[in-house]
């Protein structure tokens, strides 16, 4: 960048930071800028056909104002049972990870101890903010897409900006409402599940527990797991950046972490592409989550289970408890993707496939292979 400030003529950068105005904005304007736009993005994504012109700008009004329709999302989609019951939840999958931190044999009880303090500082939401943002100040009329666009981006950076120096506010959200994901913050610790992911598959009020801790369970176990992964583990309970472990526990993460690097690292997820792996420590933190969080949530389906013998019996459709945890678990994963778009995705982002998201985490989880009664050497059970 600075080689270019200086070598480059100012004339080639105005055209340059013109083209970027233009592409950026190009969803913003008329037909044929997104249609040049879509050109180049199908070569990327493999899609052949633009979005309709309604959810184009469905999304916009999404970016521009999120919690104001998440707002509107709430009072309209939004069950209070679901909110109750995904608190229920959150506590037992939460328990249960103590339960292993605790039980963890290669780590010093010096950062077991921190370990459990980040534990106990961990902060779940569920749902939707407290309190709802004000969105007074913020001019928009009708007739003017653009400009209203415009005016929010302005709006929002003035809103981001004003919250340098001040205190964090933990009860703020990151994501909307109407947003099916979820999330930890490792800023201040705190793990975030949206409204709009407590519904099928991934969630069900009415639903035995089998198939809501294989979904949201597992999201739940996921997200809290990103506080002790590869990088949420440098953050404290509170939200610093700070190392609470012991050179000789980091070297004996490392160590653990690297086998999953090395396991990743052999799949080649697209056919006839031998050439193009998954990248191990690009999606290490995502993988460890994965992992940790189907752990957690199974290991708090059976601690429900023993409390309630009958039910570890009982077969719904035929599956056990166990085996509905996983074929659920599965189930929220399914997904179709054009190979242009996995190319992407390879080289830059930190999850994997999604097809390995499951193949390449249950074979780590001895609970998949008793739940299926898998021989050993089974392709899906690892040694």
């Amino acid at each position: 960048m600075n080689e270019l400030l200086e070598r480059a003529p100012v004339d080639q950068w105005k055209s340059y930071l013109r083209a970027q105005v233009v592409s950026r904005s190009a969803e913003r304007l008329s037909k044929p800028f997104r249609d040049n736009q879509f050109e180049f993005d199908k070569q990327i994504s493999g899609n052949t056909a633009q979005k309709p012109r309604w959810k184009t700008a469905v999304a916009d009004v999404n970016t521009a104002m999120g919690e104001a329709m998440g707002e509107l999302y709430v009072q309209e989609a939004f069950d209070p049972a679901a909110k109750d019951r995904a608190q229920q939840l959150v506590r037992h999958v939460l328990d249960a990870l103590k339960v292993r931190i605790e039980n963890v044999d290669w780590m010093s009880p010096e950062t077991k101890q921190k370990a459990l303090d980040k534990w106990s500082e961990l902060v779940p939401k569920i749902g939707y903010p407290d309190t709802w943002r004000d969105w007074s100040g913020l001019q928009i009329s009708r007739g003017d897409y653009f400009g209203n666009l415009a005016a929010a981006d302005k709006f929002n950076h003035a809103y981001d900006l004003a919250k340098i120096g001040k205190t964090s506010d933990r009860t703020q959200w990151a994501m909307t409402p109407q947003t099916v994901n979820a999330y930890y913050n490792p800023s201040d610790n705190t793990i975030n599940f949206p409204a709009a992911i407590l519904q099928a598959p991934f969630f069900d009020p009415n639903a035995d527990d089998a198939l809501n801790f294989g979904g949201i369970g597992s999201v739940i176990g996921h997200e809290a797991t990103h506080g002790f992964d590869d990088q949420g583990s440098q953050f404290d309970g509170k939200g610093n950046n700070v190392n609470w472990w012991t050179p000789a526990d980091s070297e004996q993460f490392a160590a653990r972490t690297e086998k999953l690097v090395d396991q990743f690292d052999g799949y080649t997820p697209i056919p006839g592409r031998p050439d193009l792996h998954v990248n191990g420590n690009l999606t290490l933190g995502e993988n460890i989550a994965d992992l940790g969080g189907v752990n957690a949530s199974y290991d708090a389906l059976k601690a429900a289970l023993d409390s309630d013998p009958g039910a570890a019996e009982e077969k719904i459709d035929g599956y056990t408890p166990g085996q509905r945890f996983f074929l659920n678990y599965a189930r929220v994963w399914r997904e179709k993707t054009r190979d242009e778009a996995m190319i992407t995705q390879l080289g830059s982002d930190p999850h994997a496939p999604s097809d390995l998201r499951v193949n390449g985490v249950v074979p780590n989880v001895p609970g998949f292979g008793e739940s299926f009664d898998c021989p050993p050497g089974s392709p899906l059970v690892h040694e």
